[in-house]
């Protein structure tokens, strides 16, 4: 049986790297810095909700802070199968992000594209879906959905910490 993941750590990106080659996961990624609504609420939901620390998937689930390329990101692991995929659509829909599949990536100031050091097909980004929140629109209401994502992040988190491990 898998031992819970309740570790925080720091380590560096080829750390990172070396980390979740052995993990067979699907992998959601998002910025939380500069902040992205919904990143933090879905990972939060995600995390609490629907894959509780006690529970068979909960203990194969991973999250992480990854600094790269100047933006902190959250990068979350799930197992590797039908059931955990689903579970995750529920959780984006229920915190109004999209999770379409693909790697993200940075624009640097020349320009060009830099995309996030991990690729694949099990590979997904955690973007918002403007609207979610009724008469608020980011990114002219982004204030008042941060301070309403981050009372439910707040008391979700109170005794048990939301993150694995740091790398930068």
């Amino acid at each position: 049986m898998d031992k819970p993941q309740a570790m925080i750590g720091v380590g560096s990106i080829e750390e990172f790297k070396k980390s979740i080659q052995e993990k067979n996961c699907i992998w959601f990624i998002g910025t939380i810095d500069p902040k992205m609504p919904g990143v933090k609420l879905f990972t939060t939901k995600l995390r609490r909700k629907y894959f509780p620390p006690a529970s068979r998937y909960g203990r194969q689930f991973f999250a992480a802070m990854v600094g790269w390329s100047g933006v902190t990101w959250i990068v979350i692991g799930v197992p590797n199968d039908k059931k955990a995929l689903e579970l995750a659509g529920e959780a984006a829909k229920d915190c109004g992000v999209i999770t379409p599949k693909g790697t993200p990536s940075v624009v640097l100031e020349d320009g060009s594209e830099k995309r996030f050091p991990m690729d694949g097909d099990k590979v997904f980004q955690i973007i918002y879906e403007n609207g979610f929140y009724p008469g608020l629109d980011f990114p002219k209401d982004a204030a008042q959905i941060y301070e309403k994502e981050d009372q439910v992040v707040a008391e979700a988190t109170k005794k048990f910490p939301l993150f694995d491990m740091a790398y930068t």
